[in-house]
């Protein structure tokens, strides 16, 4: 009993590392693969099983260098499933090893404690091996799903690393230790005593590696509030500050409109007359005032206009802005400010002139009101949760514009899509009406382009 007692069976360890590593890289890795990648991961699961087969001949001549090559078999099933940097490979590779200690120490307790009180078959102890793994598995995908690292969900600083690193080999020496140094008399009750206290140090492990993963992931959660909502406040004083600009320059054109109607009146010379009147035509391009039916909307479509005729940019826009009333100024200011300034930055950059081109369109559908910003576009951004993967060097930094606009748009029980189609890069988003401002409205029907 004592020599069953101290080592875990090969094959329970290889089925828990070889799991511990799918499940980690289900919850990590993205969401579609390549056949290459499932190709790969199938042949690594045979070579680490061949691996642990050979492992009494291997270890004969490598020594402990054998569990290095455990490690590395690990790190490579990320390599293949994961697209993924370095860190986030060596992180996950220590919390599948750190999981797989457990699962294998807690199958085997089990039987154990079992196999001691009734007669357990080939058959029974299979049962309870993928009883206890499917069971561990199914409880860590649950607890983990929300906080799965995915394509820039959280960032492993080395710090972060360093932290896993030490609790991830803190856990496995611990654990270890009693095995490796307990004698046959500890046999009987005290030798599943010491089993048991393995599979809590493991389980001490597990847990506290889940507690540094949601820490990290309520740090990024904290991060991204905190950009969006800092989106949020700038754009409505930016939209303070473009009213006060439009309102001055407003009344200054209408002032120096008013003067050229007096000195056209008090002047009898006729070619001074014609002089005036080519002014005045001339000054009409100036009129900074665009009729939405909804001030805020009429300020940032005005100064987003003439930021596009400085940039060379054509921008159409038929808006309905009264049926946007019931939501905030500040919401309106991030959506409007956030899509036309992502739109902007990508045209300006278009070496053909002819085709730097926005469409704004708002308008009521039944119930409802629907909200579209399209721009010419010829590249094909790739996505993550229906948004585009940002492609800044610094991330971190980047892409919370689209995020504050569907954090607003869930706000208001709304919908946004992105369609890329036909060289056209179109933002949608629709959002109920509020049941006051519900009435008749003509039969429209959206049609996804």
């Amino acid at each position: 009993m004592a020599g069953i007692l101290l080592n875990t069976p090969k094959y329970y360890t290889v089925i828990a590392e070889i799991l511990s590593c799918l499940l980690y890289i289900i919850l990590f890795g993205q969401k579609t693969r390549q056949i290459y990648q499932y190709v790969g991961l199938m042949v690594l699961s045979v070579v680490h099983i061949f691996y642990f087969i050979a492992s009494d001949v291997i270890y004969n001549k490598i020594g402990t260098f054998f569990m290095a090559g455990t490690i590395i078999l690990m790190y490579l099933f990320f390599m293949v499933g994961c697209r993924m940097d370095w860190r986030k490979r060596v992180y996950c590779t220590i919390r599948s090893l750190v999981l797989a200690e457990f699962m294998a120490s807690m199958a085997w307790s089990l039987y154990l404690f079992l196999v001691r009180k009734f007669p357990i078959s080939r058959l029974t102890e299979t049962i309870i091996l993928l009883s206890v793994y499917l069971g561990i598995i199914f409880l860590l995908w649950n607890l983990e799903r929300k906080a799965s690292l995915g394509n820039e969900k959280i960032q492993i600083k080395y710090a972060s690393l360093f932290s896993c690193l030490i609790i991830g080999v803190g856990s496995y020496i611990t654990s270890g230790l009693g095995i490796k140094y307990a004698s046959a008399e500890l046999a009987g009750e005290y030798g599943m005593a010491l089993f048991s206290v393995r599979t809590l140090i493991d389980l001490a492990g597990v847990t506290m590696l889940y507690a540094h993963n949601m820490q990290l992931y309520n740090e990024q959660v904290n991060q991204e509030n905190y950009a969006i909502h800092t989106i949020l406040r700038n754009q409505e004083k930016q939209y303070q500050f473009s009213q006060e600009c439009i309102d001055m320059v407003n009344m200054k054109y209408h002032d120096l409109k008013q003067q050229i109607n007096i000195w056209k009146m008090s002047s009898g010379d006729l070619s001074y007359k014609k002089y005036m009147d080519e002014l005045s035509r001339q000054m009409e391009q100036f009129d900074l005032s665009i009729h939405s039916g909804n001030q805020v909307i009429d300020t940032i479509l005005t100064e987003k206009t003439l930021l596009c005729a400085k940039k060379e940019i054509q921008i159409i826009t038929v808006v309905d802005g009264k049926e946007l009333d019931f939501m905030e100024v500040a919401d309106l200011c991030s959506i409007f400010g956030n899509a036309l300034d992502n739109a902007i930055e990508y045209e300006e950059n278009l070496l053909d002139k002819e085709q730097r081109i926005i469409r704004v369109v708002v308008y009521r559908v039944h119930s409802f009101v629907l909200l579209m910003f399209e721009n010419y576009c010829e590249i094909q951004h790739k996505l993550y949760e229906g948004l585009p993967i940002s492609t800044k060097e610094n991330k971190l930094l980047h892409g919370y514009g689209l995020k504050s606009i569907q954090y607003i748009v869930k706000k208001y029980d709304g919908q946004m899509d992105i369609v890329q189609k036909d060289g056209w890069f179109k933002l949608k988003m629709i959002i109920p009406l509020p049941d006051e401002n519900r009435g008749n409205s003509p039969e429209l029907k959206i049609e996804n382009k």
